[in-house]
């Protein structure tokens, strides 16, 4: 088996990756090529991103940076009571409800804190970095572990600083317009019913014209888990993203146990896709999808229907 990475194939085969088992005090290494596999160093080929031209327009400046420091308690307080209540802790215990209601004495370091993490004069350890998984049953059989959903718990710190860089990337990329007009989720004042009225109305003209509308619906299984490291770091370059080095940092050092009745896991590393149920993850994800959007609209192909994109 081949695979391309920096533009040149391998035969070596796919990375993968450590497994540490649900072993109270002790930790089993086992590969398992089959049902885990690394993307955090597997770059694919993405030429074709390039000849398609979807990284020449509209991406953000270079000179931008998301690690400026807050310049006052102000405004780090607007970012504090973004924090949602009545949310589970991660393994700090220390929930948002508390941490807004801290003395003012105990906030201000936290201030200083983050802004140290933020313009790097103090590196995030594991332990801050460490996320509680907790299972959340969906449907059907409970024995099967694919009918449930996974929820990252993160400490409030790390969710703190997630919340400051979400909201100065999504305000770069709303400044330089980087989000394609049909990428609909997780965008303010953007919703699903405007895309079902979109769909609405490219049909009504269809039907006027009496023309024949062909629609497609795609639904990708465990989204969120499936964008890898290494291609959503490179896509985020090509857009133009700054200071993507700290974000691949912060996922390099990200580790997670999953919470089970005897306790939890072992630590396993966050090697492949987004965190669920981080605040920056839906941005970063927006972002990685949006090269695809691109890629179908720089095709040319349209509906077929007079006076509709």
């Amino acid at each position: 088996m081949s695979y391309i990475t920096n533009n040149t194939t391998s035969e070596l085969p796919l990375p993968t990756r450590s497994i540490e088992h649900f072993c109270e005090g002790e930790t089993y290494f086992r590969t398992d090529p089959t049902n885990f596999s690394s993307t955090r160093h597997l770059t694919r080929d993405r030429t074709f991103l390039d000849k398609a031209g979807i990284f020449d327009f509209r991406t953000i400046a270079s000179g931008e940076t998301i690690r400026e420091p807050v310049t006052t308690f102000t405004e780090f307080s607007q970012f504090k009571l973004r924090m949602l209540s009545h949310k589970a802790p991660g393994f700090s215990a220390v929930p948002a409800d508390l941490f807004k209601q801290a003395p003012a004495p105990f906030q201000r370091r936290i201030h200083l804190l983050v802004n140290e993490i933020l313009v790097g004069e103090y590196d995030c350890d594991e332990d801050l970095l460490m996320a509680k998984v907790i299972l959340i049953h969906k449907d059907k059989d409970i024995a099967i572990l694919d009918h449930y959903r996974l929820i990252a718990l993160l400490n409030t710190i790390y969710q703190l600083i997630k919340i400051i860089i979400t909201s100065r990337l999504r305000q770069l990329s709303g400044n330089y317009a980087v989000m394609e007009g049909s990428q609909y989720g997780f965008r303010a004042h953007r919703g699903v019913q405007m895309v079902v009225q979109r769909a609405h109305w490219v049909q009504q003209q269809a039907m006027k014209e009496s023309g024949t509308l062909i629609r497609i619906d795609l639904d990708f299984k465990n989204a969120f888990n499936s964008a890898g490291h290494s291609c959503l770091w490179a896509i985020l370059r090509g857009l133009g993203v700054p200071d993507v080095d700290f974000l691949e940092d912060l996922y390099s050092k990200s580790w997670m146990k999953i919470q089970v009745d005897t306790g939890c896991s072992a630590p396993i590393q966050l090697d492949t896709g987004t965190v669920q149920g981080s605040v920056l993850s839906p941005l970063l994800f927006d972002l990685f999808l949006n090269a695809l959007l691109r890629l179908l609209d720089a095709t040319g192909i349209t509906h077929g229907i007079k006076r509709t994109s």
